[in-house]
């Protein structure tokens, strides 16, 4: 946009949307999934959804002191991970250190986060396997 006066307001408009970063390329591809994209949205939360079910599954009898919290429209997995009696110093090396697992820290959100991680589902379901059999073999050589 060549006028500045209308250029700083094309501005103001794509900064309120978070939307003047990228290219023309990128910009593109932004319209079309929000117009062509639906099926794929569909396929993207029955794939989720799965992991979702896996984790749950997978913690019900594998990690019984670590407990899914419901997802509530993310595919940020938050774990309780009170019954492992661990404060955060502990949590943060059982995960980090002996699973060998990069997940986010409960208490980075807040207080009320502490005695939980997060575990992004949003991740090839190989990835999630391996990560999740690491935990469990951590899990175990504590003898939980």
């Amino acid at each position: 946009v060549p006028e500045p006066k209308l250029r700083q307001k094309v501005q103001a408009v794509y900064d309120a949307m978070h939307f003047a970063q990228g290219n023309v390329f990128g910009h593109v591809a932004f319209e079309s999934a929000y117009r062509e994209g639906d099926m794929w949205v569909d396929e993207l939360c029955t794939y989720l959804a799965q992991s979702r079910d896996e984790v749950e599954q997978f913690c019900q009898s594998y990690l019984a002191k670590i407990v899914p919290v419901k997802l509530e429209g993310t595919y940020l997995l938050w774990l309780n991970c009170d019954a492992l009696g661990l404060n955060r110093k502990g949590l943060e090396s059982f995960f980090y250190e002996e699973a060998k697992v990069g997940l986010s820290t409960g208490l980075s959100f807040g207080r009320n986060g502490a005695g939980f991680m997060r575990l992004n589902i949003a991740v090839p379901k190989s990835l999630l396997k391996e990560a999740l059999n690491q935990i469990r073999s951590a899990y175990e050589r504590r003898g939980y």
